[in-house]
């Protein structure tokens, strides 16, 4: 208790972990959290950040309540080649590291497929993985500031492990029908980005994640960034904390314990 002095935590997933005895890996056991801070060696470039928003939803007797339990940010809209999708009105982007797939609403479901040339074969889509190496970025606008984040196609496609020719896009359509659960960023979009979740200021932070075969070479943490983004944020709560609390984590650069 009372053990770690900046109330964060961040994530890591190893794009290229195959197994723990493999030499040309960062970290062969496949990720990793940071109770604290970063690591700036697991991610490359800069962080943005996103305000963490409360989500509304059903009371079991009827009405609906706000809450702000869930790592949940404004999602914008999905571009695939030249085409642009927005997001569903209320609707709400969650970080998830316990899904496989990357999840949105049906209707975003069906016009990322079609447009990427999916065919439909029971309940799932389809394309050859050859055509699939062609396909272009997948990018995700979230937040007031719209901030763009892609996904490349090795990201976004699921390799078959029959030997075939049938790739599978590691997206599916929610089953949900509470419009406002709109999309979940799982396993596929954390792989890509290195992630910051801030418990007191309520803020996500992304950043371009580390392969796993190179050491990143991240920039400190801008100051103005976070505040910026904090600011931006539901909660009331904003003050000289916060500059000490980062002050501290750039100095130490990764894990505070």
């Amino acid at each position: 208790q009372n053990q770690i002095r900046t109330p964060a935590f961040s994530l890591w997933f190893n794009q290229s972990s195959k197994s723990v005895n493999d030499p040309t890996v960062h970290d062969g056991s496949g990720g990793m959290i940071l109770l604290g801070g970063v690591d700036k060696s697991l991610y490359n470039g800069i962080f943005t950040f996103l305000p963490v928003v409360p989500v509304v939803l059903p009371q079991s007797g009827g009405g609906t309540f706000s809450t702000n339990k869930f790592w949940a940010v404004k999602p914008r809209s999905i571009i695939v080649g030249g085409t642009t999708i927005q997001a569903p009105h209320l609707g709400n982007a969650f970080f998830d590291s316990g899904s496989t797939y990357i999840i949105v609403d049906a209707g975003t479901y069906s016009q990322i497929a079609s447009g990427l040339g999916f065919a439909e074969l029971k309940n799932t889509y389809i394309v050859s993985c050859e055509a699939a190496r062609k396909f272009p970025p997948i990018t995700f606008v979230l937040g007031d500031a719209n901030v763009s984040y892609s996904l490349t196609s090795d990201s976004y496609i699921i390799q078959p492990i029959d030997g075939s020719d049938n790739c599978h896009l590691a997206i599916q359509s929610t089953s949900a029908s509470n419009a406002k659960v709109t999309w979940i960023l799982g396993g596929p979009f954390l792989r890509s980005f290195y992630s910051l979740y801030d418990l007191k200021n309520r803020v996500v932070g992304l950043a371009t994640a580390a392969d796993g075969r190179r050491p990143g070479n991240g920039t400190e943490i801008s100051q103005t960034s976070l505040l910026a983004a904090a600011a931006a944020g539901p909660s009331p709560s904003r003050g000289s904390k916060i500059v000490i609390i980062w002050e501290f984590l750039l100095m130490m650069g990764m894990l505070v314990l």
